[in-house]
């Protein structure tokens, strides 16, 4: 289990959902993570976000870059972060956040309690609220 909490690797205000039809717009890569969070089917997880997401296979979002998230990450040979993404995926007991480099093969993950996520979750930037 890690040594810190979620939120020592970034706060709510860091962090967003958005509607999954806004997953595609345009944004500024360089400061924002693209996230996409998998719950359990019928998890009480749920119950942090907007009641549209109910049953949602896959929640998507942003998380504001930060030094530590992006230790996380490997680098491309051009010294670039590239189009990297974290996967926030419950497990049965725990949250995973898995760290997805540019070349989709090099990943990290952390584990996490889930109440430390649903504190975050709850407290995080949603849409139509």
């Amino acid at each position: 289990m890690c040594n810190y909490k979620l939120s020592e690797l970034f706060s709510s205000k860091d962090f967003r959902t958005i509607d999954k039809s806004g997953r595609d717009n345009p944004i500024n890569k360089s400061k924002y993570i693209p996230t996409e969070i998998e719950l359990l089917e019928g998890s009480r997880l749920y119950d942090a976000f907007p009641a549209f997401f109910s049953g949602d296979p896959v929640i998507y979002g942003y998380i504001i870059e930060n030094a530590t998230l992006n230790s996380h990450f490997t680098l491309t040979p051009e010294n670039k972060y590239g189009n990297r993404y974290i996967i926030i995926r419950e497990s049965t007991l725990h949250m995973l956040l898995i760290f997805v480099s540019d070349d989709e093969e090099k990943m990290n993950f952390l584990r996490f309690e889930k109440d430390d996520f649903f504190d975050l979750a709850n407290k995080a930037l949603h849409p139509n609220m």
